[in-house]
């Protein structure tokens, strides 16, 4: 059985791209599942951090539930990652906004951005637009890695 060399490889072609296709989809989905939990892990945290108004409570807490997340779950959830989540929530309050970007802004990457959102909104005029910032993640801005 003599196949046609030309056909043969628009089925390796063709059956590539579906393939490519598909897991470009599947990535933005966990991806975008993985911003929204970790939008919501810091939010948890901060209210249950701001309802204790002390700031060693604060520590606390947070050392205390990282000890016992990496255990079940791995580095991910090592205090500096909660960390990392609970001030992505201050810099994007607003879940609306949050659920807008998701497909913009993976969690490695909001691990970047937020860094110079939050530099912007605290230091300069606290109305950082955000997306002028996604293309920007490689720079430096006052001396913090993004």
């Amino acid at each position: 059985m003599n196949q046609n060399p030309t056909i043969a490889h628009q089925l390796v072609a063709d059956i590539r791209q579906m393939i490519d296709e598909s897991r470009i989809a599947a990535s933005q989905f966990v991806n975008a599942r993985l911003t929204l939990l970790y939008w919501s892990v810091g939010k948890r945290i901060n209210e249950e951090i701001l309802g204790n108004e002390r700031a060693e409570y604060g520590r606390q807490i947070v050392a205390s539930l990282s000890r016992q997340l990496e255990l079940e779950y791995g580095k991910e959830y090592s205090e500096k990652n909660l960390r990392r989540a609970m001030q992505f929530q201050q810099v994007f309050p607003d879940f609306e906004i949050v659920v807008s970007l998701m497909r913009q802004l993976t969690w490695s990457v909001s691990g970047r951005v937020h860094h110079r959102v939050f530099a912007d909104r605290t230091a300069e005029t606290k109305t950082a637009s955000v997306c002028p910032i996604l293309p920007q993640t490689a720079r430096t801005q006052k001396g913090v890695e993004v």
